[in-house]
């Protein structure tokens, strides 16, 4: 009676691991799938089996386009007038491998860069440029750096006297 129940409990063990690990992806979405620990496969829509205890998956992406709304910044114009300018960032995630393994924050990273545009958008909308994009001569300032030497058309015509 006792190797019965033990037979049963084998059994079960054996199921519930077999049926944990049918994984159906629905559609729109892709699964980033590992094995022991380094990146194995991207799945996408459809059923699929993970090899127990071996395969995990590691993180489910969506490819449907997704809205990030981020907090208004301020901005100064030419004129000395300030504004706050509110940044939504519509994007489609297109390679689910680059997305989980290629930056640690896509999310923070998708912010950074869209913040000097969000300057330069406020740049066309007035005839001022921002204090932020342009510094006191002229010049462009923070990622925009002048390099006479490089060839840049920011020279005025004058050779760079070295």
């Amino acid at each position: 009676m006792v190797m019965f129940f033990l037979i049963l409990a084998l059994v079960f063990v054996v199921l519930l691991v077999i049926i944990t690990n049918i994984v159906i992806v629905p559609q729109s979405k892709v699964y980033v799938v590992e094995r022991l620990g380094s990146y194995s496969d991207t799945w996408s829509a459809g059923l699929h089996i993970k090899i127990p205890f071996i395969e995990r998956i590691a993180k489910k992406v969506s490819l449907k386009e997704q809205v990030a709304d981020f907090p208004p910044q301020p901005v100064i114009t030419r004129d000395n007038v300030t504004m706050q300018i509110d940044t939504v960032v519509f994007f489609q995630v297109m390679d689910a491998k680059l997305y989980t393994y290629g930056v640690n924050q896509p999310i923070a990273a998708i912010e950074s860069p869209d913040q000097p545009r969000c300057h330069q958008r406020q740049d066309h909308r007035h005839p001022g440029r921002s204090h932020r994009q342009v510094g006191h001569q002229g010049e462009p300032r923070g990622g925009e750096e002048h390099h006479p030497a490089a060839g840049n058309s920011g020279s005025h015509g004058k050779a760079d006297e070295g």
